[in-house]
């Protein structure tokens, strides 16, 4: 049986999502349109670096993810498991 999640997490989650949600849309959706000229930044295309931008957003919110919402099911899974 999988455990409850912590009321604590819920609010975290359904930022998380938010978050993903808009980087995905922001990265590689209609959002690219922001960007979609001849500049350069930092050496990159500035189109480049946007893409590589969200990425990080949404490596970021997987971290955060796995410290603070899926570690603790895991630490509860492990405690039942055991006699």
């Amino acid at each position: 049986m999988k455990p409850a999640p912590s009321s604590t997490s819920r609010p975290l989650s359904y930022a998380a999502t938010a978050i993903v949600v808009i980087a995905l849309i922001m990265g590689v959706g209609p959002g690219v349109l922001l960007v979609n000229r001849p500049t350069m930044f930092l050496g990159l295309p500035l189109l480049y670096f946007w893409g590589i931008g969200w990425y990080f957003v949404i490596c970021g919110v997987a971290i955060i993810c796995y410290f603070f919402i899926w570690r603790g099911d895991q630490d509860i899974a492990d405690k039942e498991e055991r006699p």
